[in-house]
């Protein structure tokens, strides 16, 4: 018994020193570290957290990125902006006409626009391109969750609750992306109290400005509690361009609400395998693969 007792043990020991150096390796340690905001990075190569962060500025943004071929990881690590309020402009994580870019692991609170890596302009969809935006949570943005305009773009595991808010506001978005939005949960889009008129848009995926949308995938999404008001609309999923499909989505609400589940404007997106609940509208302008309920 005693010698089986210590087999245990040591097996024990050996599993818990292979999970600490598997978390140790999870966390990005060779990287440049920001230490205080706001950081702007001139550098390709990778960036990080490795602590919370927060700004009361009220304008620019919290990190600004400067340089194509980047990489931040934010270690889990907050990015806070609510002490601007929700007048704020400033922005969480920006980059502008830059290639290449990822970002990870970011928690972002109470900026204007969450994460907003754009293109350049809608005449050139290559000023700008190959970004990957994943595994980050977005809280009480106001006006964008996330943003990506860039061809190559891909938008996936991202947690977006409680976007909008922004007084005058009347439309706000969580994701935004020309690219695949994949495995994202949206949860709750809202007015703030002044507002009469408001649009609540989960997920658009396509075409933006004349910067075609082509091939994209959007699959495995979660939206939900978006909140419409007066005689606006929302919207869980929209879609625009050629050749996109749309895959084994939920998209939900408590009660029945105004608007389209799935709205696809052009190109006749293809429907396979998605669950609508209580909107007015399930679908509008999409093809049916099949599947859908």
């Amino acid at each position: 018994m005693a010698s089986h007792s210590v087999l245990n043990v040591s097996a024990f020991v050996f599993i818990a020193a292979l999970l600490s150096t598997a978390q140790a390796a999870a966390e990005t340690t060779n990287c440049i570290n920001i230490q205080t905001i706001p950081a702007v990075i001139t550098s390709q190569g990778v960036h990080c957290l490795k602590q919370d962060v927060a700004t009361a500025m009220t304008a620019g943004a919290a990190i600004s990125i400067e340089a194509n071929n980047v990489t931040l990881d934010c270690n889990d690590h907050k990015i806070g902006g609510l002490a601007a309020g929700p007048t704020t402009e400033a922005g969480g994580i920006i980059a502008y006409n830059k290639s290449n870019i990822t970002i990870r692991n970011c928690t972002i609170r109470g900026f204007k626009r969450g994460i907003s890596v754009n293109g350049g302009g809608a005449t050139d969809p290559n000023n700008g391109s190959g970004h990957l935006i994943e595994d980050n949570r977005l809280e009480r943005n106001t006006e964008w969750g996330i943003l990506v305009i860039g061809n190559g773009s891909v938008v996936r595991r991202n947690v977006l609750i409680d976007t909008g808010g922004r007084p005058g506001d009347s439309r706000a978005f969580a994701i935004e992306v020309l690219g695949d939005a994949i495995d994202n949960v949206v949860d709750g889009i809202r007015p703030a109290e002044d507002v009469t008129d408001f649009r609540a848009d989960g997920i658009v995926v396509g075409s933006v400005g004349d910067m075609p949308g082509v091939g994209y995938t959007v699959k495995g999404n979660r939206v939900r509690n978006l909140v419409p008001k007066g005689a606006s609309q929302a919207n869980g999923i929209s879609v625009s361009g050629n050749g996109i499909t749309i895959r084994e989505n939920t998209i939900a609400q408590h009660t029945l609400t105004p608007g389209k589940g799935v709205f696809c404007s052009s190109g006749f997106p293809v429907l396979y395998g998605n669950h609508v609940t209580n909107y007015s509208q399930p679908t509008n302008g999409c093809v049916d693969g099949g599947g859908n309920f």
